[in-house]
This record gives C-alpha cells, structure tokens and sequence, in this order.
C-alpha cells in the first residue's frame, strides 16, 4: 500500500518537473519546446481551441 503511494507520489512529482522544465523552454525560448512555440505560435492556438471543444464535447 505504501510502497504504491510513494510510487504515485514519485510519479506526480517528476511530471510536475518535467511540465516546469518545459514551462522554462517555452517562456525563455530555448530547447526543442520554446522554438516550436517562437515558430508555431498559430497552431498551437488551434490544437488548444480544438482541445477545449473536444473537452465540452466529451463531457457535456
């Protein structure tokens, strides 16, 4: 039981990592992430918008 909760908490902690580490590229501009986003600004505006309509869609 405890040994699962650790393993959860472990895994909650390195996607938040991971998530700050990509949240660094995108606002400095740096790294694979923050130069699609410099390049790509329109089409990820798209795929957020289509996310949000698919959201309402699948859950009402």
């Amino acid at each position: 039981m405890w040994g699962l909760l650790g393993i959860i908490i472990g895994l909650v902690f390195s996607l938040v990592g991971w998530i700050a580490g990509l949240a660094v590229q995108i606002v400095t501009g740096s790294g694979p992430a923050g130069a699609f986003v410099i390049r790509h600004p329109m089409e990820l505006l798209a795929a957020g918008v289509l996310a949000i309509l698919a959201a309402h869609v699948v859950w009402g």
